[in-house]
């Protein structure tokens, strides 16, 4: 099952593991990590109005789980996402 969230690319990170026994499956590969501070938020902005008011922690995660960007647009003191994102214009992510 997808869970729609949003949240703020605070900083990306390029992490290589060097050939060592001590790193088990993750010796000799590259991971981008992301930082994210997500956006509390209810609802898919895909086919409602979503708006948020407070961030939360900032947490990383691998690239490969960020599935497509969207817009943010501020109204007095209120964000609102927008997302445009559909199957037709797939996110890539080059190392």
């Amino acid at each position: 099952m997808t869970k729609v969230s949003y949240g703020q690319l605070e900083r990306l990170l390029k992490v290589e593991f060097p050939d060592d026994t001590g790193f088990r499956k993750l010796g000799g590969k590259t991971y981008m990590i992301a930082i994210i501070r997500p956006c509390r938020t209810t609802g898919d902005a895909r086919s409602a109005r979503v708006e948020y008011r407070r961030d939360d922690a900032p947490y990383a995660t691998d690239m490969a789980n960020i599935s497509s960007l969207v817009g943010q647009v501020k109204r007095e003191q209120v964000w609102g996402i927008i997302d445009r994102g559909d199957e037709t214009a797939p996110i890539s992510f080059e190392i």
